[in-house]
């Protein structure tokens, strides 16, 4: 079986490592672990140099060495899975030429301003990226609820908020996915609503959008339960990315809709011929 080649930035973090401990647990895993960056100044700075296999508590030896250096880590790379920081992506897209050169690029680094996507979306125009500001598949879902639904509650008077909450070590608020969650409404609404942010212990993912009426409310929340949804999430959306040849940018709505739009038409055309009930 040949292998999808893997480098993973960020694996002194939560994300990262959990995708370097999935990936070197597993015998049979379909990827190969290539590469790993950590930090120069953080926590994990010690590992510099050392096998990987110490970051997730192996016995034996993997046989890749933890580095701090961008390129070493990503040379031998199909795909790169980025979860490190802002300033690690930027230096990626600066350099994409000789960075991004027969590799594709997976984001989940969040906290970017306007002109970092903008230059993204150049970048990708010569690239195979994809970008996800939460790699869930349940906060694409949610996405896609707010944008049928929006227009219609506001034009009969609803308001919107959203609350956001994470662990206590996240450095951005709000997050990634709560300022995305605003730009969407605000686009349909031309309302900047507020955005109420909360940072505590081991807090796992919460977003929840709330409409507010004069005599009732609605919410839409999104909850994450087990934070390993983060890497297998990851590792799919990889296998994706791998085959994937047209140059551009790819978010988790595109992956979705690649991957379930045939199963879920057939099974929307059989449940209509069943469908006997609405609310």
């Amino acid at each position: 079986m040949i292998k999808i080649k893997v480098a993973i930035l960020g694996v002194g973090g939560k994300v990262g490592k959990e995708i370097l401990e999935r990936i070197s647990r597993d015998d049979e895993s379909k990827f190969e672990i290539v590469g790993a960056l950590i930090s120069k100044n953080g926590k994990s700075s010690s590992l510099n140099g050392k096998d990987i296999s110490e970051i997730v508590g192996l016995k034996r030896e993997i046989g890749i060495k933890a580095t701090n250096n961008l390129y070493n880590a990503i040379q031998n790379a199909d795909v790169i899975i980025d979860f490190s920081s802002k300033e690690i992506t930027n230096e990626l897209i600066d350099n994409a030429n000789e960075f991004l050169k027969n590799r594709k690029l997976i984001i989940g680094v969040t906290g970017f301003d306007e002109d970092f996507n903008e230059k993204l979306l150049n970048v990708s125009k010569n690239h195979v990226i994809f970008q996800s500001s939460n790699m869930t598949f349940g906060m694409s879902f949610l996405s896609q609820f707010i944008e049928k639904s929006i227009l219609s509650l506001t034009i009969i008077s609803y308001k919107a908020s959203i609350n956001e909450t994470h662990h206590i070590g996240k450095k951005d608020a709000p997050s990634g996915t709560a300022k995305i969650l605003r730009g969407m409404i605000k686009e349909f609404t031309g309302d900047d609503i507020e955005i109420f942010s909360t940072r505590e212990g081991e807090s796992n993912s919460i977003h929840e959008v709330k409409f507010d009426g004069i005599y009732d409310s609605i919410s839409l929340r999104h909850e994450v339960k087990d934070k390993e949804v983060f890497a297998d999430t990851s590792l799919k959306v990889v296998e994706w990315i791998y085959g994937k040849n047209i140059k551009g940018l790819y978010h988790m709505s595109d992956y979705l809709s690649s991957v379930v739009s045939d199963e879920v038409q057939l099974s929307s055309q059989e449940g209509l011929k069943k469908r006997a009930l609405s609310i």
